[in-house]
């Protein structure tokens, strides 16, 4: 028997094209898209995110589907609110120069498309063009070679979105992080991890003015991969499908155990990053805070560091 819509409150009677096993709910093209952008929107109020005529929102374009999803979801939102109450929206995209199958380049052009499609303005920090090297150059260096590359591309990438946001003019950068991104990062922390990278899991990462870090948000935070895969294609949004060249096989491994367990029991994921926010993290944090090393400004610099000289500028200095 096929599953038909059941909209957002009764069966609207379509065949349903997406089925939801954690509310058991089948949909039609049209009330997922409806489903998922009011999702979003509840997870911006839970968590407090974006205070539309204060933010300007710098969403962080990868070029993958989970930023697609994200920034049309955003623009769909806010485009049904009265204008003057609306955040502005831009997107910034970070080329690091993987040249490995010229993903970086097909990453940065399908950010283009997105962009002009919605209407968004973009901004591109190219790493090559402002700091003389791309990712893999730096990675070759000498007293980098036993550095995993997976760390490296983190801390470019975070301190990059960071200072340039800022210096944008951006209040706040949006990040694609979805559900099994947080889900899987959590578990692994529990099991690997320490109380201070416990303390630091949050949809929301407040600015710290005076050090200048800026505000992080994750709006996506409760939808899931298979969500937002179903989302850019029912809408047609231009992403890549090819995954980076180095991606992180450990995280996916744990990704795959969470959905496994999911299989067995629906919801588990959403109830336990729920509970893991209501219940856990203000213990951790208490907890941490008796040992947390207090943010600085680097001394070279000047972005936000627990160390004298921030990772990005260590980095720099030996190639």
């Amino acid at each position: 028997m096929k599953t038909r819509c059941k909209g957002l409150k009764s069966t609207c009677g379509k065949e349903a094209t997406v089925y939801l096993g954690y509310i058991r709910r089948g949909f039609c093209d049209e009330h997922f898209i409806i489903y998922e952008i009011k999702r979003m929107s509840r997870t911006i109020k839970r968590y407090n995110m974006i205070k539309a005529t204060k933010d300007t929102i710098f969403v962080a374009l990868s070029g993958g589907k989970d930023s697609s999803a994200l920034l049309d979801m955003l623009i769909s939102y806010y485009n049904q609110i009265e204008e003057k109450y609306r955040p502005k929206i831009e997107g910034i995209h970070i080329n690091l120069g993987i040249d490995i199958n010229s993903f970086s380049d097909k990453s940065q052009n399908i950010v283009k498309k997105l962009c002009k499609r919605l209407n968004v303005p973009l901004h591109i920090i190219d790493l090559k063009k402002i700091y003389g090297h791309n990712l893999l150059e730096i990675k070759k260096s000498n007293q980098l070679r036993s550095k995993k590359i997976c760390s490296i591309c983190g801390t470019i990438k975070r301190y990059l979105l960071n200072k340039y946001s800022m210096e944008l003019g951006a209040t706040k950068i949006a990040t694609g992080h979805l559900l099994d991104d947080e889900v899987a990062l959590l578990m692994k922390n529990l099991i690997f991890g320490s109380i201070e990278s416990l303390t630091r899991m949050s949809a929301n990462l407040e600015t710290i003015k005076e050090y200048n870090l800026l505000a992080k948000i994750k709006p996506l935070y409760e939808i899931s991969e298979y969500e937002t895969l179903n989302y850019v294609q029912i809408k047609n949004l231009p992403y890549i499908s090819e995954k980076c060249p180095f991606t992180n096989q450990k995280s996916k491994k744990m990704k795959n155990v969470m959905l496994d367990l999911e299989k067995e029991y629906p919801n588990a994921r959403y109830s336990l990053l729920r509970n893991f926010n209501k219940y856990y993290r203000t213990i951790f944090k208490t907890q941490n805070n008796l040992n947390t090393k207090p943010i600085s400004k680097c001394k070279k610099c000047g972005q936000p560091t627990t160390m004298k000289i921030c990772s990005f500028c260590r980095i720099m200095e030996k190639l």
